[in-house]
């Protein structure tokens, strides 16, 4: 991990695939582990998902089995529920601050992560939710200010389904009003 924040300190690293192919759940999971083995805190924004549900995605990836499809549908004994909301405070008290961004901007996510103590990472998910409120630029230059990584959760255009290796391109990247800069 700490490998991992140093190579990325200060730069946007995006990661990119068509819907509900796990992009959001290795954010978060990116962000659990770093919270977990620093003494820093990681910052969620997310356009999309409530504070409630992004700790229980969380809590559903520390536990051992599937426990999101059970979440779910309510599916779960009393002895889970227990397990389930043990784990959940766990992660409510742990380093990870989750910000309901449904409208925010980029003044927003700025003077969020300046009344913010001691953050090593910050999460974008996802940028396309944002709808044009937040741009890369300021999120390139907030990167490099604050000196963090800072992940940005996006979706790649069907495009690269049409290719026979599949493999994407920076260009397949969707987001509304803006693109990620191209770096050699």
């Amino acid at each position: 991990m700490d490998k991992f924040i140093e190579i990325y300190k200060g730069r946007i690293l995006p990661i990119c695939a068509r819907p509900g192919m796990g992009t959001t759940a290795l954010a978060l999971q990116i962000a659990d582990v770093y919270t977990q083995n620093t003494d820093k805190a990681a910052v969620i924004f997310s356009p999309r998902l409530t504070k409630e549900e992004i700790l229980d995605r969380i809590v559903c990836q520390r536990l051992p089995f599937d426990y999101y499809g059970k979440v779910e549908k309510n599916d779960l004994s009393e002895d889970l529920q227990k397990q389930f909301a043990s784990e959940k405070e766990k992660v409510a008290e742990s380093k990870l601050q989750i910000v309901e961004a449904t409208e925010m901007t980029d003044d927003g996510i700025k003077q969020t992560l300046a009344d913010s103590d001691n953050v090593g990472l910050v999460v974008v998910d996802c940028l396309d939710a944002f709808e044009g409120r937040v741009s890369v630029a300021t999120l390139e230059a907030l990167a490099t200010e604050v000196n963090v990584p800072l992940i940005v959760v996006c979706q790649a255009k069907r495009t690269v389904e049409r290719r026979l290796n599949k493999h994407p391109k920076r260009r397949d990247i969707k987001i509304k009003e803006s693109k990620i800069p191209y770096r050699g």
